[in-house]
């Protein structure tokens, strides 16, 4: 498990992190060479050889961002995202991996104060592609869920479900270990 980025206990922005090894129950710190600035609110995906961090915002002055890093766990290292065709900047969006893509939909501006109902992709081989937007468009908000307001192909909707699905049972799990009577 990869975490990165964020706010500390004291508010403040980081973009620091760490990666979790559970066979051995210990944390290693991520590089911080090259990495994204500060930020939080931010979406994070993984690719399956790499975590792509993307968008958010920082606070104090509020600063949105469109930018980001590719993260990869086995150097140790950072890669800037490329900023050539980049949605606008925003935090609070969604963003899923579709084995090939990292799609980014919706969220808020907080500089501009503006919902969005658009989004783009981003590939980590070639950047990402011009921005989406679909027909039928669904409404601006932020904070949603992706696959819940996310158009996709019949075999990447597949994909999101079993994702969020299984997502939804780690965090029942969880929950239900939370919840568990200490003896």
């Amino acid at each position: 498990m990869i975490v990165w980025g964020g706010v500390d206990e004291t508010f403040h922005d980081c973009n620091t992190g760490g990666r979790y090894n559970p066979s051995t129950d210990s944390w290693v710190a991520t590089s911080l060479n090259n990495a994204p600035s500060p930020r939080d609110s931010h979406t994070a995906v993984w690719t399956g050889a790499e975590m792509i961090v993307w968008g958010g915002v920082f606070c104090c002055p509020v600063i949105d961002f469109n930018t980001g890093g590719r993260y990869n766990a086995r150097t140790d290292s950072w890669t800037a995202t490329s900023t050539a065709n980049a949605p606008f900047a925003r935090a609070n969006h969604s963003a899923v991996w579709t084995g090939s893509e990292m799609i980014a939909w919706g969220g808020f501006n907080y500089e501009l104060q503006v919902y969005f109902n658009t989004g783009g992709r981003y590939c980590a081989q070639s950047g990402p592609t011009p921005t989406l937007t679909p027909t039928s468009t669904p409404t601006a908000s932020r904070g949603q869920i992706a696959g819940g307001r996310l158009a996709l192909s019949s075999s990447l909707a597949q994909k999101a479900v079993q994702f969020f699905a299984a997502e939804k049972k780690m965090a029942q799990r969880t929950i239900r270990a939370q919840q568990a009577p200490a003896y």
